[in-house]
């Protein structure tokens, strides 16, 4: 035995020894030190070498007093020392690692050196997670040791690098008494509005800085995070810092991310296994604008990725264990969590969110807590948490290491939404504790009444979180409530006469009362109905559920619109699927049962409601044991069938649903539906594809194919990835790809590669790429019928294609990426990176009706049309049902008007198309009236088929037989109309002089015009006549839609409808009613009821609008999408509380809504 397999295996014997002698388990061990069982196993046996930071670790873990380092053999320069943070921040010390931002050291120093000479702070401005920090600890502080000031001297100017704290006055004193020209480095500098509670200290700490820095006598840094620069302008010192000193730092490049991955591994001896860097930058790199913030996950996810290395070397397979950028921090955190017992649980829990703040505003930040405060049998799960580098710590205070552990673990992130009260009442008290010690102790200042009592029953509840400042304030307001009840009853008698005086008064204080209640309520339901319409784009199940929830508040046109505007955008339900980020799901045919897989190694069996039994809402919990209950917020029942699995990969349900199967990184295990004990357990790692072969079990990787049909596998070698089963036996492909769908009929394969798709045909091998617009691809599914695919992409959101022509048929925007997808019966399922599971209902309400931009719309009573941007007229059911669409035209469709089964296009080809609508299958064109000479903009068809007129760029207006497609006559004397209508003999033209003209057409040879109506003040771009021919409405450029009485002899409107703040594109009147809905480029419709008031107002983009028979109203968007709206609200409610039973927990209603108690908007289920 050589010398250093000698060294590695008395390394292991001692290590196993003094861990016996602690009486602690291999898996204990593991949790404290953070290394997986599996490696100390093999370091214990001798297999692995030790290095001298594992060896540390143990030591101290097991309190060894240094008989473990002494025997860690040396370095050996194979990265036996890790060079990546994790959460914390590169720091001076470690500045030797710190690659990528070489550029901005070398700016930030030239800008502080142009401010040797005074000028006030230079300010570092970057949102969280940007690597603010880093730069100042580890690109700037050590390149000013090394001189890069240009003044002699400037590398031995003391350098204080330092936070403000809740006491920066008293910070600030400490570093002032060192000699020598100073350097202050204020990072965090938002501490001091987050932290300090004295504005009178806070406002000293500011002026101080900066007139340290104005006179020159220190050169001044303050590292900010972008999201409190409003707090910053509140200060006229540090305006004028911001004005000229701001440094605002960039995301780093492509190219310096790439550096700040793979140079640290060079620095010690590492090397990076090809494919993992550029599959680091793919998850680090920030997507279509989004958050900037992952450099603090990319770091925790090397430092994991270090730990799981093989003989020197970074991996891919390593990365996927740790569960990537986005999921390792998770992981680690739910690894030492699921580690603990109960009681060290609850100790996890309270501890961290005692080092959470949440500004007035909701947003969440760190915050720091003295270590004296912390009680002493917190102590070993305190460090345990430092241990895994998700707290960091002191001499004197703790920390949550990086403000990212707060989004990216998602236990923590539901800690804090069940805790939101709570830590709101925890700032406020501190506040208020705050200004009653500044106002010397005045009794005004106290607590009374509600929020005494809200203030006593949390500190009852929270003793150890309860400083001293707040406990003495309470008292006082104990103090003065006792002392208050005491002069109550004084007074008591001498008010007994008053009674009767009261009660004459009563009558009127009940009104004022109400008056009062009603005016809150509705300003509530207004700014509830704001927030439905802001939260939409991203998550349209839980803006239903705001829309529903402010409409009960009080019926104002913002709430009754936010609600029928959710009538228009796909309807779904939302649950919490587990602990970490969803990786897979799987649904069983009939979409009853679905189980989903996460990144921590949870596996979720999920039933509906109807299959399974109604259950009440709860929060949820996890535990170490499977079979856990997890009531849903849906009313479905959830129970957990695994913690352990490690990342979860692939999952398959038997195809008669009562057994599934789940394969991760440490096996595959098999249930039957009903039952939580495994009734298999196979041990097959990392598998890629999970399936059903009868009652086997088939496992595909990416060199086999395993197939269980007793306890030992079949092994079959493949060469290519197995996709999938059929009765005829697997199928493979060896296309280049990462991911892979087979279609139902087998005959098609969907493969992506990054964000890149196409459909490939088994048979012939032809392949069509389809079209995407960004966003990686990271799961795949096609509907049961074979007639769509759906990717889950980075964008974030869900994509449908249609597989007959590839043509993309809508987004499904979500709040995060979509790992996993599956179709339970006609519902489409996507698990969501934050942990949520999404279930829709299809068909989607909005069809795509074009490839491009929807710029008309028109119905009769028997169907709808719709022409757009890229040429074509579709022809639809009222129910949104398509009859056909045909592509005639060579330019974009401008208009469309049906009459008595006749259809008239006007284009940009400078046609009129007419077409015969009265055959099924879709429009069939008749001919082209080719009288115009430029595009046409507009068409009208009298009723009985005999006229039809157009209008084009320029203005002329002809009109001609619809039969013959002949030129009858035109309009004299009438420049710049932009629309025409016509009612039987009479057509209605809008001009250049903002007014409209009607003209009788009875004779096409010689019209006569008969009226011109005033009232715009700018031109009209839509004209609409109702029905009954009394009434015409038009849409203005001046922002305002008119109405006019046609059986009153003034040629002014009746009505002026008023709101858009930008162009009225489209007026509709409803025939069953005279009621008026409007659309305009504010991006608002608008609905006005019969006597011209505002009835509901929402948001959607578009200019086409049109009223269908019955009431119903449809629109057509900038992305193609045709959206039919209910109007009558109930039934729009009755749906929304039927797809789920609570669209907006108390959690939500928290986090989104400032004001008002929380009430749950749907009935109970029986």
């Amino acid at each position: 035995m050589d010398g250093r397999r000698q060294e590695t295996t008395a390394f292991g014997a001692e290590l196993r020894r003094w861990r016996t002698l602690r009486g602690l388990s291999l898996t204990t061990l593991a949790e404290l030190v953070h290394y997986s069982k599996g490696y100390l196993s093999k370091i214990e046996n001798g297999a692995k070498r030790p290095t001298p930071e594992l060896a540390r670790a143990c030591d101290q873990a097991l309190e060894a007093k240094g008989a473990l380092v002494r025997l860690a053999p040396p370095k050996t320069g194979g990265g036996d020392e890790c060079p990546y943070p994790g959460l914390d921040a590169f720091g001076p010390g470690s500045a030797h690692w710190f690659f990528g931002r070489e550029e901005a050291t070398a700016e930030l120093t030239m800008r502080l050196a142009a401010r040797m000479d005074g000028g006030g702070p230079l300010v570092v401005v970057a949102p969280s997670g940007a690597g603010k920090s880093s730069l100042l600890g580890a690109g700037l502080v050590p390149a000013l040791a090394r001189g890069a000031l240009p003044r002699a001297g400037s590398s031995e100017w003391p350098v204080a690098l330092f936070t403000p704290t809740a006491r920066p006055m008293a910070r600030l004193a400490e570093i002032l008494g060192l000699e020598g020209r100073l350097v202050l480095v204020a990072d965090q500098f938002e501490e001091a509005f987050t932290l300090c509670r004295d504005d009178a200290e806070r406002d000293l700490f500011i002026r101080t800085l900066n007139e340290l820095a104005v006179s020159g006598r220190a050169l001044v840094v303050l590292g900010l995070r972008a999201d409190y620069y409003g707090h910053v302008l509140a200060h006229p010192e540090l305006v004028a810092a911001l004005r000229g000193g701001q440094l605002a730092l960039a995301p780093l490049t492509e190219r310096q991310l790439r550096a700040a991955i793979t140079e640290p591994a060079k620095a010690v001896g590492l090397s990076l296994e090809p494919g993992l860097a550029d599959l680091l930058l793919r998850d680090g790199l920030p997507r279509d604008g989004g958050e900037p913030g992952t450099l603090p996950l990319l770091a925790h996810a090397l430092r994991a990725l270090w730990q799981q290395r093989e003989n020197g070397v970074l991996t891919v397979a390593g990365y996927h264990r740790t569960g990537g950028i986005h999921g390792a921090v998770a992981t680690t955190a739910e690894d030492l969590y699921t580690g603990l017992d109960d009681a060290a649980r609850e100790v996890a829990r309270r501890l961290l969110l005692r080092l959470v703040q949440l500004d007035p505003d909701g947003g969440q930040t760190r915050r720091r807590v003295p270590l004296g405060l912390i009680s002493p049998a917190w102590r070993p799960v305190l460090d345990a948490l430092v241990g895994a580098r998700l707290l960091t710590a002191d001499e004197s205070e703790v920390a949550i290491a990086h403000e990212a552990l707060l989004g990216a673990w998602p236990r923590l992130r539901d800690w804090i939404e069940t805790d939101r009260a709570g830590l709101q009442t925890r700032r406020r008290l501190g506040e208020a504790a705050q200004e009653w010690r500044q106002a010397g102790d005045d009794a005004s200042f106290t607590y009374r009444g509600a929020s005494l009592a809200v203030a006593r029953e949390w500190a009852a509840a929270h003793p150890d979180e309860l400083g001293p400042l707040e406990a003495e304030f309470v008292r006082a307001g104990e103090h003065e409530e006792r002392r208050a009840a005491r002069k109550l009853r004084r007074l008591v008698a001498a008010r007994t006469a008053l009674v009767v005086v009261t009660a004459m008064t009563a009558g009127v204080v009940v009104w004022q009362v109400g008056d009062a209640r009603a005016e809150r309520d509705e300003t509530l339901s207004r700014q509830v109905a704001a927030v439905a319409g802001s939260v939409r784009p991203g998550n349209a199940p839980l803006a239903a559920g705001l829309a529903l929830a402010a409409w009960q508040r009080a019926e104002t046109p913002e709430s009754l619109g936010a609600l029928i505007g959710s009538s228009g955008f796909p309807a779904g339900s939302r649950s919490r699927a587990g602990s970490g980020r969803v990786t897979v799901m799987a649904a069983s045919a009939d979409g009853a049962t679905v189980v989903t897989g996460d990144s921590v190694g949870e596996v979720w069996l999920r039933r509906t409601a109807d299959s399974a039994g109604a259950t009440s809402d709860s929060a949820g919990a996890t535990s170490d044991s499977a079979g856990e209950a997890w009531p849903s917020r849906t009313g479905d029942s959830a129970v957990r069938l695994a913690w352990d699995l490690g990342r979860i990969t692939a999952a398959a349900f038997r195809q008669d649903g009562r057994v599934v199967a789940v394969g991760g990184e440490k096996g595959v295990r098999v249930w039957r539906v009903g039952n939580p004990t495994p009734i298999a357990t196979h041990a097959a790692s990392d598998v890629a594809f999970l399936g059903f072969d009868g009652e086997a079990v088939v496992a595909g990787s990416h060199e086999e194919t395993l197939t269980w049909k007793n306890a030992t596998p079949e092994r079959a070698k493949r060469t290519d990835r197995l996709v999938g089963l059929t009765p005829d036996g697997p199928i493979g492909t060896d296309r280049q790809g990462t991911l892979f769908a087979l279609s139902p009929d087998h005959a098609t394969i969907a493969a992506a590669d990054g964000n890149r798709l196409w459909l490939v045909e088994r048979e012939s091998g032809r392949a069509k790429e389809l079209p995407t617009t960004g966003g990686f691809i990271y799961s795949l599914a096609f509907s049961p019928d074979g007639r769509q695919v759906a990717a889950g992409t980075s964008a974030p959101g869900v994509r449908l294609w249609s597989t007959a022509d590839g043509t993309l048929l809508t987004d499904l925007p979500h709040p995060a990426e979509v790992r996993a997808l599956a179709y339970g019966g006609r519902d489409l399922l996507a698990g969501v990176a934050d942990g949520e599971v999404f279930r829709w209902a299809m068909p989607l309400p909005a069809p795509r009706a074009h490839s491009d931009e929807v710029l008309a719309v028109t119905s009769d009573e028997r169907v709808m049309a719709t022409g757009g941007g890229d040429g074509g007229v579709g022809l639809w059911t009222l129910d949104g049902a398509p009859l056909g669409t045909a592509t005639e035209h060579d330019g974009q469709v401008n208009n469309l008007v049906l009459a008595g089964g006749l259809l008239a296009s006007a284009s940009d080809d400078d046609t009129v198309g007419v077409w015969d609508v009265t055959r099924p299958g879709g429009p069939r064109l008749l001919g082209r009236f080719t009288g115009h000479d430029t595009d046409v903009v507009g068409a009208a068809l009298s009723q009985d088929g005999r006229i039809g007129a157009s209008v084009c760029e320029n203005g002329q207006v002809l009109l001609w037989d619809p039969a013959t497609r002949k030129q009858l006559g035109r309009l004299p004397g009438v420049d710049g109309v932009t629309d025409v209508i016509l009612r039987e003999d009479l057509l209605a033209v809008g001009d250049a002089e903002n007014n409209v003209q009607i003209w009788d057409v009875g004779h096409p040879d010689a019209p006569k015009r008969v009226r011109v109506l005033k009232g715009h003040t700018g031109y009209s771009d839509d004209l609409d006549w109702h029905p009954g021919g009394r009434y015409l409405a038009s849409a203005g450029h001046d922002g305002a839609a008119l109405v006019w009485d046609l059986s009153r002899t003034e040629d002014t409107p009746v009505a002026r409808l008023t709101g858009h703040t930008g162009i009225v594109k489209n007026v509709s009147f409803d025939a069953a009613s005279e009621r008026l809905a409007t659309i305009g480029t504010d991006g608002t419709l608008r609905v006005w009821d019969d006597q011209h008031r505002l009835h509901a107002v929402w948001q959607t983009v578009g200019a086409a609008l049109r009223f269908l028979p019955g009431g119903r109203l449809v629109s057509g968007d900038h992305d193609g999408l045709l959206h039919r709206w209910t109007l009558a609200p109930e039934p729009v409610a009755a749906r929304i509380c039927a797809l789920d039973p609570t669209p907006v927990s108390a959690r939500e209603w928290s986090r989104h809504v400032s004001e008002g108690s929380y009430a749950p908007v749907c009935p109970e289920r029986d």
